[in-house]
C-alpha cells in the first residue's frame, strides 16, 4: 500500500499497486514497503511472508507484521514477492510482484570504467612517452658533447697535420723537384726513377692535403665539398681545352651537413670521374651538377666527348678498376650509381642516396 524510502513515502504518477516497476538512484537504497490483505473478516488471523529475488533465496515468514525493510541495497534488478495466508491460515496462491531497479553510481558504471580505463591507458602513454623524450633528450645531449668533443680533437688533429707533416711533405716534394730540374748528366734510369720519386711526392702532397680537408670540422658541408670539387676540377682542366663549371653551387648547400665519410667517398668518387674525363673523354665541356630535393642529394658528372662502350670501359681503365672503385664509393654511402655513356654522344655519372640525418 506504501513504499517508503529513508521513512519517506514517495509518490508516483499512479496508484503503487498498478505500477510494473520502482527505479530508484543509488542514494535511495534504504527502502520498505507496507502491504496489507484485503480480508476483512479475519484480518487478524492474516500472516505474511516475503523475498527480494536477488537478496533472498527463501522466504520470510513475518507473521501479522505488514512492512518490510531493506538497507544497504546494492545497485541492480531486484523482484520483491509477498503474499499472505487467509484467516484460516492457508497460503493464497497469488502473489503481489513489485520489480525494483537501483541505478548504480556513475563511477560504477560501464561507461565510467571504460573511461576510467582510456584515461589509465592515455596516463600511461604520456607518461611513456615524457621518459621517453627525456631519455632522448639526455641521450641527444651526451651525443652532442660527443659530437663537440670529436669534432674538437678532428680540429686539433687537422692542424697540427697541417703544421707538421703537411709542410714536410710538401718540402720533400719541391726538393725532390729541384733536384730533379739540377742534376745533368746521370744516367737515364736514375732520372726516370727520380721523376717517379718526384710524381709520388706531388701525389702524396695533394692526397695530405686532401686528408687534412677531410678531417677538418669546419668543412662538414655539401657547399664546402663542392667548392673542393670545384678547385679541383678547375686545377685539372686548367691547362687543357676543356671547360669545366659546377651548376647547382649555392650557400644553401651549406645546410646540408655530411660526416667525414660522405665527404671522403663522394670526393673520391668525383675525382676519379673527373679524371677519366681528362684522360679518356675527348671533349670540350664537362660540368658536375649538384641537386638536394626531399632529404634526397642527386650529384652528376656530365661530358659531351665520345662516350665508351662497356665492352671497352674494361681496357681503357686498367680492368675497370676506376669504374669499380666508384660503384664502391657509392655502395660504401648506400648510394644509388648509374653511369650512362652512349658512345659518341658523351658519358654521365650519377650518385644518388638519402642524405644522412643531421649529417651523421
Amino acid at each position: 500500500t506504501q513504499f517508503k524510502t529513508f521513512d519517506q513515502s514517495l509518490r508516483f504518477a499512479k496508484p503503487l499497486a498498478s505500477l510494473d516497476q520502482i527505479a530508484l538512484s543509488h542514494k535511495q537504497n534504504f527502502f520498505s514497503f507496507e502491504f496489507v490483505a484485503l480480508d476483512f473478516d479475519n484480518a487478524a488471523n492474516i500472516r505474511y511472508a516475503y523475498k527480494m529475488e536477488g537478496l533472498n533465496h527463501d522466504w520470510i515468514d513475518c507473521g501479522a507484521r505488514r512492512y518490510a525493510s531493506f538497507t544497504n541495497v546494492d545497485p541492480g534488478d531486484y523482484v520483491f514477492r509477498v503474499k499472505a495466508t487467509n484467516g484460516d491460515g492457508i497460503w493464497s496462491e497469488h502473489e503481489a510482484v513489485m520489480r525494483i531497479s537501483i541505478a548504480p553510481p556513475f563511477w560504477r558504471t560501464w561507461w565510467f570504467y571504460l573511461a576510467s580505463l582510456g584515461a589509465t591507458l592515455l596516463a600511461a602513454y604520456a607518461l611513456f612517452q615524457y621518459r621517453l623524450r627525456a631519455q632522448v633528450k639526455k641521450s641527444l645531449e651526451l651525443e652532442r658533447v660527443r659530437l663537440f668533443e670529436r669534432e674538437k680533437v678532428r680540429e686539433q688533429i687537422a692542424r697540427d697535420y697541417h703544421d707538421e707533416m703537411g709542410h714536410k711533405i710538401t718540402k720533400v716534394a719541391l726538393f725532390t723537384e729541384l733536384i730533379a730540374r739540377n742534376v745533368n748528366g746521370i744516367a737515364a734510369e736514375l732520372k726516370e726513377h727520380l721523376g717517379k720519386v718526384v710524381e709520388a711526392s706531388q701525389s702524396l702532397a695533394l692526397d695530405a692535403r686532401d686528408f687534412i680537408w677531410a678531417l677538418n670540422p669546419e668543412k662538414d658541408s655539401l657547399y664546402e665539398m663542392c667548392l673542393h670539387l670545384q678547385e679541383f676540377g678547375n686545377a685539372l682542366f686548367e691547362e687543357t681545352e676543356v671547360e669545366f663549371q659546377v651548376q647547382g653551387l649555392s650557400e644553401e648547400l651549406s645546410r646540408v651537413r655530411l660526416n667525414m665519410e660522405w665527404k671522403r667517398h663522394l670526393t673520391l668518387l668525383f675525382k676519379e670521374g673527373m679524371n677519366n674525363v681528362l684522360k679518356h673523354a675527348r671533349c670540350k665541356n664537362a660540368s658536375l651538377e649538384v641537386i638536394v630535393q626531399n632529404g634526397i642529394l642527386q650529384m652528376s658528372l656530365l661530358d659531351d666527348g665520345a662516350g665508351f662502350s662497356h665492352v671497352n670501359a674494361t681496357a681503357r681503365n686498367g680492368n675497370g678498376a676506376g669504374l669499380e672503385n666508384m660503384k664502391r664509393r657509392a655502395q660504401l654511402l648506400h648510394g644509388h650509381f648509374e653511369i650512362s655513356s652512349p658512345e659518341g654522344r658523351g658519358t654521365m655519372i650519377r650518385f644518388s642516396s638519402e642524405l644522412p640525418k643531421n649529417g651523421y
